[in-house]
């Protein structure tokens, strides 16, 4: 396909990285976090999932109907320190408690006190103050022990969590491990597996054989997002309610499998919706101790090496994935045309940008999709939208040039390879074999003066009007009107490359002739039955290399041929030598021996013989048209 003007890489080029930079602007102030975010949650939900049920962790629900039990909220102490002597008796590795416990709930205050002193597996919570939010303590009893992890969620613009936390210091509280990654450690100690500094990279931690790198405020979709502690992005690699669990009332009862216990992480909290700490994830809702369960779940696979954070790309990778769509988007607009390509490709390029996306946070990646799409769609829109404008000045150009001087198929062809034609608005000069045609009106000035000028004026587009529908039925091209006659031009657009083609060009504008020879006589007829004057017209054909192009300012700008052939074509319509006897044929056409030699025996042609025309040093052989040639007359050239 043609490109639709010669500057359109350049455009592409301008319009792309201006668009793309645009948006890595736009995207800097975090006016595309939520689109990218929604678009990041789209993705974890659709993305295939290796294993629903991580039976290593277990979920010790206090729900609505262990509420309605024993009539009370909170869980006294007494009640959870049961809870906690039948769990621990189960052999679990560690157990992660998701309720607040700064304040005692008696009965039973001693007695959990004495629990947790004797039992380093129970790891209690407490809050950093952020955000306006109080700290809360844990049980006196832990304070300063590694006992303690609290349970601090860093919830984005939208109220959703997607990142962990694994520690995190404050200036009142001192340094802090979080409750999900005390209970993972407790769970790997078995396996002989700790938590370290990576050996290559400071700012890493090692977990197992595992780097987990901080999370930086512009990772993925984030941009300027709350960095504080050590924090690492969330896969959620299992659907809502990935753990085994069991209620308080069934667990205090006996009424459960042990096995659902025993060397698990068991995190107890409550589930039940009217007091449920329920937190918005990519998923849904879910109660806090299950998504504390999902965040020690992940750090668990890290230590065994089964599965690896995700991946981000730097910000110079991001912004280079976004501008090459920008790029990208641009040479849509520059390459479809026509709205339902554009549809269509815009839509396949938004697909290869979602397809791109999530093909790559399956494989552990999160690249961005957002931006790239509105990169994609932004800049096909300009670079179209400066296309048409584009294309409707050089449309523009074409028709003040050629106006109605064409018929639909060349002007056609001419608003699809005008990059081949035009040069800064104008003509791109070019030289030619072609075939020119002058026709004008024998004694028109007499004929003028026995009308009205009005009448004149009628009469005379009668005339033009059959002349240029005939030029224009056989290909012809109008090159220009002159008083009461015409010029026309074949095979200047476009160029012929062979013999052949300038052969059918000469028989063309013959043909053309005696086409106009047949409408003239039409007219005449018509004229006299409306008492006008006749008319007699003469023809005038040359054959040769002519020079095409446009003159004129930007403002009014003519197309036109010159040359001696066009020199010829006009000596020979005004030529006065041939004894014509226009009474018995109204037109008389001659042609220059150059055109007579292309006609392959198609006219019955009669020699008048070398004639000096004025303007031309050379004689030039002259001959009359008399129709075209019988069938039975094959490849003769002539007759005398």
């Amino acid at each position: 396909m043609k490109q639709t003007f010669r500057s359109g890489p350049a455009i592409v080029l301008a319009t792309g990285l201006l668009v793309s930079l645009s948006i890595i602007g736009v995207r800097a102030i975090r006016w595309l976090e939520p689109i990218e975010l929604a678009v990041y949650d789209r993705y974890l939900r659709l993305r295939p999932v290796a294993s629903a049920v991580d039976s290593r962790i277990a979920i010790v629900q206090y729900t609505e109907e262990d509420i309605q039990r024993q009539r009370q909220f909170p869980l006294s102490d007494a009640t959870l320190t049961a809870a906690l002597e039948r769990i621990l008796d189960e052999g679990p590795r560690a157990v992660g408690v998701d309720l607040y416990r700064d304040v005692p709930v008696p009965p039973g205050s001693d007695e959990l006190d004495a629990l947790l002193l004797r039992e380093p597996r129970v790891i209690m919570i407490n809050r950093f103050p952020d955000d306006g939010l109080l700290a809360v303590a844990a049980p006196a009893v832990l304070v300063g022990t590694e006992q303690v992890g609290f349970s601090d969620l860093k919830l984005d613009a939208d109220q959703r969590v997607r990142r962990g936390i694994l520690y995190q210091d404050d200036e009142v509280s001192g340094l802090g491990l979080s409750l999900s990654l005390r209970v993972a450690l407790l769970w790997l100690e078995q396996a002989g597996i700790g938590l370290g500094v990576d050996p290559d990279d400071p700012n890493a931690l090692r977990l197992g054989d595992t780097t987990i790198g901080r999370f930086d405020s512009d990772d993925g979709g984030y941009a300027g997002a709350d960095a504080g502690g050590f924090q690492y992005l969330l896969d959620f690699r299992a659907a809502p309610h990935p753990f085994p669990s069991l209620t308080i009332g069934g667990l205090l009862s006996g009424e459960y499998d042990p096995e659902i216990l025993a060397d698990r992480i068991v995190l107890l909290g409550v589930t039940a919706e009217t007091h449920a700490d329920y937190i918005h994830v990519p998923w849904g809702q879910w109660p806090g101790v299950e998504l504390h369960g999902h965040m020690a779940s992940q750090l668990v696979r890290y230590g065994l090496g089964e599965t690896v954070p995700p991946h981000t790309l730097t910000q110079w990778l991001e912004s280079g994935w976004i501008a090459l769509w920008g790029l990208l988007g641009g040479l849509l607009g520059l390459r479809a045309h026509r709205v339902w390509s554009f549809v269509a490709g815009a839509l396949a390029g938004v697909g290869a940008v979602a397809g791109a996306g999530f093909g790559a946070l399956v494989a552990g990646w999160w690249i961005p999709s957002a931006p790239p799409a509105l990169a994609w769609l932004s800049s096909a829109a300009v670079v179209t939208a400066l296309v048409s404008h584009r294309e409707r000045s050089e449309r523009a150009v074409l028709m003040q040039i050629f106006s109605q001087h064409v018929n639909e198929k060349v002007a056609q062809m001419l608003w699809e390879e005008r990059d081949a034609f035009l040069d800064g608005g104008r003509l791109r000069p070019q030289r030619v074999t072609a075939t020119t045609l002058f026709a004008d009106l024998k004694g028109s000035t007499v004929q003028g003066e026995k009308l009205e000028p009005a009448d004149f004026m009628s009469w005379l587009n009668d005339f033009m009007d059959a002349m240029a529908s005939e030029v224009l039925e056989q290909g012809g091209i109008v090159d220009d009107y002159f008083g009461d006659g015409l010029k026309a031009d074949f095979g200047v657009l476009p160029p012929r490359a062979s013999d052949a083609e300038i052969d059918a060009d000469a028989r063309a504008a013959v043909r053309c002739a005696l086409a106009m020879e047949r409408r003239l006589r039409e007219l005449n007829a018509s004229w006299r039955e409306r008492g006008m004057p006749s008319a007699a017209m003469r023809v005038g054909i040359s054959t040769g290399e002519v020079l095409v192009g446009s003159i004129g300012s930007r403002e009014k700008l003519k197309y036109t041929v010159v040359g001696d052939v066009v020199q010829v074509a006009a000596r020979l319509e005004s030529f006065d030598q041939s004894h014509h006897d226009f009474d018995r044929r109204p037109c008389r056409i001659l042609v220059a021996e150059a055109t007579r030699a292309r006609l392959g025996g198609s006219m019955r042609t009669r020699e008048l013989g070398q004639f000096t025309v004025k303007g031309k040093e050379e004689p030039v052989l002259v001959h009359e048209v008399l129709g075209p040639a019988p069938p039975e007359a094959g490849d003769r050239a002539g007759e005398a």
